[in-house]
């Protein structure tokens, strides 16, 4: 189902860029799995399409948001050249705080801590 941030206006998103190839992506996804039930995680599939991410979130039995980005247009928008990429956005919606690269579960706990969400 489509969404806008402004639609999850008034709490705290995990804003993660990744894609179905990358292996880093893919290892951190159980941590994140684990606090989408404290904050709402909308990933983004840099340049890939609805049946690759459909599939793919299928098969990992994934409950957080999956968004296909086919021609790249959201990571533009958002300058993202590289997966992962992590961006914490407040309930007011500014971008709180940036990560590139695979996060460990602390730093997880560290970024989301700038947004209001309490250590778990």
């Amino acid at each position: 189902n489509p969404v806008t941030l402004s639609d999850l206006k008034g709490q705290p998103v995990w804003l993660l860029f990744q894609a179905t190839w990358c292996s880093s992506c893919r290892a951190e996804l159980p941590d994140v799995e684990a606090m989408s039930d404290r904050v709402e995680v909308v990933s983004v599939y840099l340049k890939e399409d609805r049946d690759t991410v459909s599939d793919y979130a299928e098969r990992l039995g994934l409950t957080i948001r999956s968004t296909p980005d086919p021609i790249g247009e959201i990571s533009l928008k958002y300058l993202t050249t590289s997966v992962p990429t992590h961006f914490f956005i407040d309930a007011d919606g500014a971008i709180a705080s940036v990560a590139k690269g695979a996060l460990s579960l602390a730093e997880m706990e560290e970024h989301l801590a700038k947004v209001g969400i309490p250590t778990g």
